[in-house]
Parts: C-alpha cells; structure tokens; sequence
C-alpha cells in the first residue's frame, strides 16, 4: 500500500464511521435503517477480509464510501424523505423525491466499477459490467 493511499483510506474509514452513528442518531425506523445500512457494512467487512488480495484505487475505495453514505443516508431518512431532495422536489415542482434514482444509479455503477477492477483482464469483464451498467441507466428511466 502507498503511503498516500494508507492515509487516505484511514480518512475514509473515518468519514464512514461518522456517518453511520449520524444515521443511528434518530432513525426514521431502525428496522428500515437496519435494511439500508446492512449491505454497507457487509461491504466493508468484506474489503477488510479480502484487502491483501483484491485492493483497489483511492478513487474506487471512493466512490465505495460514496455509496455507503447513500445508503446510510437514505437508511436514516428512508429514501422517499430526504430533505435536500424533498427541497429540490418543492422548488422545481417535481412529481416525487428523487433520491431513490441517486441509489439505484450508486447500487448499479459502484458494484459495477469495483466488479470490472477486480476483473480486469478477464473475459467475465464484459458481463458483469454490462448487467450492472443496464441496471444503472434503466434507474434513471
């Protein structure tokens, strides 16, 4: 491991441990937070188990702390009540809170891009990406 990288992955670890007490803080519910915050914890004991032999760029260690803040997020509101996006949803006269589409886009791309870095170089490449890649675009529609 770099030395650049050590700190910055200890800076994630950080931010993500900040952001699941925020998200345990008063809770929607806790059995839809439980739900929500489930796979991001799995996802980093996951990372720490398997770090010696699949270890990823700073910028997907990222993007994959990005995805777990989405998820603890939307845990600790419930997708449909987020108040940026229930603001959003006010001020430019829209149907319904879209942060569920910002999930779904996160759920499809990261898992996606964390798939392709652990396969680069394989022919299983293409079709995981491809599947994942459909899912994103298709949450947006």
């Amino acid at each position: 491991m770099l030395p650049e990288q050590k700190h910055a992955l200890l800076f994630l670890l950080c931010g993500f441990a900040i952001v699941l007490v925020w998200s345990v803080i008063h809770p929607h519910d806790y059995f839809t937070w439980t739900l929500e915050i489930f796979p991001a914890i799995l996802t980093l004991v996951a990372l720490a188990l398997t770090y010696r032999r699949f270890q990823f760029t700073t910028f997907v260690y990222t993007l994959i702390f990005l995805h777990a803040c989405i998820l603890f997020v939307g845990g600790h509101y419930t997708y449909a009540e987020v108040p940026l996006f229930n603001w959003i949803r006010d001020h430019f006269h829209l149907a319904r809170n879209d942060y569920d589409r910002v999930g779904h886009f996160a759920q499809g791309f990261v898992p996606a891009l964390v798939r392709v870095k652990s396969c680069y170089g394989k022919k299983l490449f293409c079709g995981v990406a491809g599947c994942f890649s459909s899912y994103s675009v298709s949450a947006w529609l």
